[in-house]
């Protein structure tokens, strides 16, 4: 049952979006409580703080969640006093904000009143608040748990030339068993001279977009989605022209950060001061597809595409490149090309080494012990596909339960998109393996507990 499939890998952007290029260094605070300036383009890791909250705004909205839709604090904050035991050190620092000058950042554990607390954040000069940052949720309860804060930056995302807050938080919901799994909830403030302004629409298209584990390089790369979704493209086609001293895109670029087998590639080449030719071939799983054409520059770092430009179209519309650092952007409206059945080339691409989510799934998921006795148990054919194949290539979930004797257990549940093939593995911690193997409509189990005569997995709790 050998199957060779070749894939590349590729990031599925659902509402993604790109921001033009911005001239200023990342100011990222480092735990060290240090400032450090570092390229757009890097993939530190950031430490910064979290949600916002105000006692003492004004007159406030709220959203039917509980969610504060007022955007901006009372900038009236000079009686506010804060419990010093609640400043979270290792969040809290000196920086050089704006027009606001040298101010210490402020981040502050939740009260202890309602579990549901929120952190809450400041502006200080020496031991006076001087500004306390938006509320996020009414009152400052939220309808999950607080956890920690992921990180805290301050940078021009918007080209307003000023540096927003932007901020981590890291909440559990508390609900099932993936409940205990800390979430990333973005924050990001917009400095109005005399106030901030919590930026709901694009904080919320972040949030929604980010990995568990997601750092503040997430965050620049959804605000660029954000911002290339927002483009109006049938406008933006009406601006091409001729664009001198480009620097030169010609290569293979591949997709990165994306799980492997959701895959794109795009070549470029005949790079003139008009545009570029491109092709490019693209799956999903077994579907697969491909796109030839030739884009026209719109400005330095954008080039777009439409219907007439793109040979064997199935569908009208546009396709958008934009180039900043070592990436490339695409989006593209639904079924450009020969393409469709999920398949799309709507990616961040680089020149480099792609950089895959799934790649270190089989070592995270099994020990080398427990990979030995499975291949023992399902032979050299079964192994290699559907186990390993799945593994490496499929979708993946893994699990902490108990059976129903009470014994613990892990629980790897993994199946591959487009092709009816799955597994379901339980190993306990005395050793025992049960393995689920579905190919099409047949079942087989596979154990090494010779007590065990059923054909159905043992019951998981």
């Amino acid at each position: 049952m050998k199957r060779k499939i070749i894939i590349i890998a590729i990031s599925m952007c659902i509402l993604s979006g790109c921001a033009k290029s911005n001239a200023s260094s990342d100011v990222t605070v480092g735990s060290s409580g240090s400032i450090v300036e570092t390229p757009q383009d890097t993939n530190a890791d950031d430490i910064s703080t979290s949600d916002t909250n105000d006692d003492n705004k004004n007159a406030s909205e709220t959203d039917d969640e509980g969610e504060n839709t007022s955007q901006t604090s009372q900038t009236d904050d000079a009686n506010i006093e804060i419990d010093t035991s609640k400043i979270i050190e290792e969040q809290s620092f000196d920086i050089q904000l704006n027009e606001w000058g040298a101010v210490r950042f402020v981040s502050c554990m939740p009260e202890d009143t309602n579990p549901n607390a929120d952190a809450t954040f400041y502006l200080m000069e020496g031991e006076k608040v001087i500004y306390k940052m938006p509320s996020v949720y009414e009152n400052d309860i939220r309808d999950s748990l607080f956890e920690d804060i992921s990180f805290v930056t301050f940078k021009d995302i918007n080209d307003d030339q000023k540096d927003e807050v932007i901020v981590g938080v890291h909440y559990v919901t508390g609900a099932g068993p993936q409940g205990v799994i800390p979430r990333t909830e973005v924050r990001i403030f917009e400095d109005k001279g005399e106030s901030f302004e919590y930026a709901k629409e694009l904080s919320d298209f972040i949030t929604v977009r980010m990995p568990d584990d997601g750092t503040i390089h997430d965050v620049y790369t959804n605000v660029n989605w954000y911002e290339l979704c927002s483009i109006d493209r049938a406008s933006l086609y009406q601006d091409i022209q001729e664009v001198e001293n480009v620097p030169s895109h010609e290569g293979d670029w591949k997709a990165t950060n994306c799980h492997s087998s959701v895959a794109g590639s795009i070549s470029i080449k005949n790079q003139t001061e008009d545009g570029f030719s491109f092709e490019g071939f693209f799956s999903y799983y077994s579907h697969a597809g491909e796109i030839i054409g030739n884009a026209h520059w719109v400005s330095e770092t954008m080039a777009i595409c439409n219907q007439d430009d793109i040979e064997d179209t199935m569908a009208d519309g546009y396709m958008v490149f934009m180039f900043e650092g070592n990436l490339m952007y695409v989006i593209a409206d639904t079924d450009l090309g020969m393409m469709g059945m999920n398949v799309s080339p709507d990616h961040v691409y680089t020149l480099g080494d792609p950089v895959y989510t799934n790649a270190d799934t089989l070592a995270t998921t099994y020990t080398e012990d427990e990979l030995t006795q499975i291949h023992q148990l399902l032979g050299d054919d079964l192994y290699d596909d559907p186990f390993l194949f799945g593994t490496n290539n499929g979708c993946v979930t893994v699990e902490d339960k108990a059976l129903g004797d009470g014994s613990s257990c892990k629980y790897v549940d993994c199946f591959i998109p487009t092709m009816n093939e799955s597994y379901t593995a339980i190993i306990t911690e005395d050793g025992r393996i049960y393995i689920l193997i579905q190919i099409y409509n047949e079942e087989k189990i596979y154990t090494n507990d010779p007590a065990w005569n059923s054909n159905e997995l043992p019951e998981v709790l």
